[in-house]
């Protein structure tokens, strides 16, 4: 008779960092409540850590870093390219190719979480930066700084890539 031996593995996924943009508001909101929320049916998250497009365009000069790797062990990131035809909020307008889309908006290697909420999201956080560039950064950061959290939040002038042991 044979003997098999059995071993337990104690492996995680390696997801690294990942990176969400938002609005000032939205930002102290989510750091208050710990909890983040979409009317879009997803959470979505980036790999580029500069989407320069959506603070030009919709205002997003906050970036909330994530270790995506613990993340992923409580929520299951998928693969996402936005298409604002198909979105809930964005929908209803002409459809856009994805070369189109990866022109205007870069290549921002989206993850979303599925689901209009998800909380207990600040043990994950990194970092928090807020653009220099944006007239009300201090009262932001005021605001953020009081909240006491366990996390630097940084006013920068631009956005670059966070290098760390997160995979």
């Amino acid at each position: 008779m044979k003997h098999i031996e059995t071993y337990q593995l104690f492996e995680k996924k390696s997801v690294g960092v990942i990176y969400h943009f938002t609005e000032p508001e939205h930002l102290i909101g989510i750091l208050k409540e710990d909890r983040m929320h979409s009317g879009h049916g997803h959470i979505s998250f980036s790999r580029n850590y500069d989407l320069k497009s959506w603070y030009e365009d919709y205002g997003a000069v906050c970036r909330i870093t994530f270790n995506g790797s613990d993340m992923s062990n409580r929520f299951k990131l998928e693969p996402y390219l936005f298409d604002p035809a198909t979105d809930k909020l964005f929908g209803g307008g002409p459809a856009v190719s994805a070369d189109v889309r990866r022109k205007r908006y870069g290549q921002e290697m989206e993850e979303r979480i599925i689901g209009e909420e998800i909380t207990g999201i600040i043990k994950y956080i990194v970092q928090v930066d807020i653009l220099d560039t944006w007239r009300g950064f201090k009262s932001v950061d005021k605001k953020a700084a009081a909240l006491n959290l366990p996390f630097p939040i940084n006013v920068v002038e631009k956005f670059t890539p966070v290098k760390g042991q997160y995979t």
